[in-house]
């Protein structure tokens, strides 16, 4: 989870957050791209099935963008477990609901890796993020999967979204 933060902060600082993508929309909001990654995932599971995985969710700063903290928020869910199908089939089917979403997923095969994946990756595997910094991808295998989703940069403070998980201490100090 560590590495997954990492390389999150990497590509948040790399590739920046623009709105040229959404330009002629209205802005997104937290809510809005939390939105859009729980349907994703929701499709990811429909097809492989909902039972056994492991979740993270995360929101990071992007910085100020005229003055306006931004944030994205990063999912990431993995499973290990035996699957129903071949991990070719059910890369297929997410890639056609993820196009009902509006998401079109390009789908790539990784040999390079055992067991060998299928990655339904938007944008395609290896090609970056969009300009807005967003990726949603999804790795499967026999007996593995690993789905991801990084939302574009959208306004939000960081503090209200991602809740300290310090908590104040219980044990008073020390005295002499």
């Amino acid at each position: 989870m560590a590495l997954a933060a990492i390389a999150c902060a990497a590509c948040v600082t790399l590739c920046g957050c623009v709105f040229d993508e959404h330009a002629d929309e209205d802005p997104l909001t937290p809510d809005a791209v939390s939105g859009m990654g729980g349907r994703l995932y929701s499709a990811v599971q429909e097809v492989v099935g909902s039972e056994g995985w492991s979740s993270n969710k995360q929101w990071f700063s992007c910085g100020l963008n005229d003055g306006v903290a931004e944030v994205q928020l990063r999912l990431e869910s993995q499973l290990d477990a035996a699957l129903d199908d071949s991990p070719e089939d059910l890369a297929t089917h997410v890639q056609e609901k993820w196009s009902t979403l509006g998401v079109e997923g390009t789908l790539t095969v990784n040999a390079d890796l055992e067991p060998t994946r299928f990655i339904v990756s938007d944008p395609p595997f290896l090609t970056g993020t969009h300009e807005d910094g967003a990726i949603t991808d999804l790795w499967i295998g026999e007996g593995i999967a690993d789905f991801g989703y990084v939302s574009p940069c959208v306004p939000g403070d960081i503090f209200k979204l991602q809740p300290s998980s310090t908590a104040p201490s219980v044990t008073p100090p020390s005295s002499p």
